[in-house]
């Protein structure tokens, strides 16, 4: 029987095919033994589409940040600092109990978190910086 080559979605399609809750409606849960299954067959399709989930889970993850904390309202001020902190701080805790175990350890979607996380707050406050 000959092999038959198997193409790998990537981008949008992907999400859809690996995650099937960026189809349901967001106030269902979502089983964690489901994100783990998927995880694997992730892991088996390569490293781009490892990245791309991580990055599509932490910008899920980071989205409300970026609502809240915008440079041109007034919590995404430089005196609100330490409400930003605040709120990652319970992102990251929610992270750690919840849905960061889901994710294998290798994946570091922790680590992304806290680096995507640092990178959204530099650029923001480095724009609400008076000159």
């Amino acid at each position: 029987m000959p092999c038959k080559s198997i193409s790998v979605p990537s981008g949008n399609d992907a999400k859809h095919v690996y995650f099937p809750s960026y189809l349901q409606d967001t106030s269902k849960q979502i089983k964690p033994a489901l994100i783990a299954d998927a995880c694997l067959v992730v892991d088996v399709l390569g490293a781009d589409v490892r990245a791309h989930m991580v990055d599509r889970y932490v910008a899920l993850e980071l989205k409300e940040y970026r609502r809240i904390f915008r440079a041109t309202d007034e919590a995404g001020q430089l005196d609100n600092i330490s409400r930003r902190f605040a709120w990652f701080r319970r992102l990251l805790q929610t992270h750690e109990v919840e849905q960061g175990r889901v994710f294998p350890v290798d994946w570091r979607a922790g680590w992304y978190l806290l680096a995507k996380f640092s990178e959204i707050t530099r650029s923001v406050l480095g724009m609400s910086r008076p000159n």
